[in-house]
């Protein structure tokens, strides 16, 4: 409808509005519930900057506060989306189970990645996957293993064995 041409009704925009305030009510109860997600997004994060910081350390890189505090603002908008995303779905879907599966992937990512991070601080190197772990307990096979692996430049002496501890 051209505004300047055509004379709208008073029913159109009341329907309009009501729409709006509908869905709009009906979106931040969902966000409102869901508040706890980004309060966990919050807590992995820090850790993943905490133990990627040491991480970095421990290699002998030198660690930029201004690239790691970047990196980790970067991170918390894409959860923030990611959470928001997940609202959408499960609710254009009407399925609230969708919103749960894909916060369990991204925050399966971003934990495998807090651990690596977290052992690499540690000195040792690992191939970290919590779905893998996942997978075994539903016996899906495809899912690669998950390695622990002693640093070669921390422990010169084992480079010639194999210390890597299938999961």
């Amino acid at each position: 409808m051209n505004l300047l041409t055509e004379q709208s009704t008073m029913a159109e925009p009341i329907v309009q509005n009501s729409t709006t305030a509908i869905l709009t009510s009906i979106f931040y109860q969902a966000l409102a519930d869901s508040i706890i997600w980004l309060v966990v997004a919050a807590v992995v994060i820090v850790c993943d900057l905490f133990f990627g910081c040491e991480a970095a350390r421990k290699r002998g890189e030198r660690v930029r506060i201004s690239r790691a505090v970047r990196r980790t603002v970067n991170k918390m908008c894409e959860y923030l989306c990611w959470v928001m995303l997940g609202l959408t779905i499960s609710i254009g879907f009407a399925a609230d189970w969708l919103k749960y599966l894909i916060f369990a992937i991204i925050y399966g990512n971003e934990l495998s990645s807090c651990l690596s991070n977290y052992f690499a601080a540690k000195g040792k190197r690992i191939t970290f996957n919590v779905f893998s772990l996942l997978g075994r307990r539903l016996g899906i096979d495809e899912l690669e293993q998950c390695h622990i692996e002693e640093d070669d430049r921390n422990n010169k002496n084992t480079a010639n064995k194999d210390d890597s501890i299938t999961y």
